[in-house]
């Protein structure tokens, strides 16, 4: 499985628009594109998405959204992958039992993150002003969001680094 998600994953990680491959441990696997900053699902693909490993491209470099990780509650992945034209993969699974995603409570875990993160910022008398400051800000709220919320975030740059998010 893995490497027919390196695999496809460089096929994905320049196309201008999103666009999605879920592969399944037996080998089954599928794709679908969409629009720039987002994919629309049917029930009929979710179905087909059921248990998979997810990948998807986020042609502007973001990092994951909180609709991207309901996305894996609702489809019950192993795990959700996004990969960007600047060569970042970023991962995010259960660190628990496959398939224990959180739910509700993500936006309000990750908003409450973020406001900590943004005081962190801001006692530093530090600003995120670029776009790519923005972008660092977000994984960091990711990377401490994750635990709490019972996943695992993994940020691997295209120089071989990995950056993990701490346990709980």
């Amino acid at each position: 499985v893995s490497k027919v998600l390196s695999d496809q994953e460089a096929k994905i990680r320049n196309m201008e628009n999103e666009g999605g491959i879920w592969v399944h441990e037996d080998g089954r696997a599928g794709w679908k594109t969409g629009a720039l900053a987002k994919i629309e699902f049917t029930e009929k693909d979710v179905e087909s998405i059921r248990g998979s490993v997810f990948t998807h491209n986020h042609p502007n470099n973001s990092p994951f959204s909180t609709d991207d990780v309901k996305f894996a509650r609702t489809a019950e992945l192993k795990e959700i992958r996004a990969v960007t034209p600047d060569g970042v993969t970023m991962r995010v699974y259960p660190n628990r039992l496959p398939g224990t995603w959180p739910g509700a409570e993500v936006g309000d875990i990750f908003d409450i993150v973020a406001d900590s993160v943004r005081g962190d910022i801001t006692s530093q008398r530090l600003r995120a002003q670029t776009v790519s400051e923005k972008i660092d800000m977000v994984k960091e709220v990711w990377r401490r969001a994750a635990p709490r919320l019972g996943l695992v975030f993994e940020e691997h740059t295209r120089e071989g680094e990995v950056r993990v998010s701490k346990n709980a």
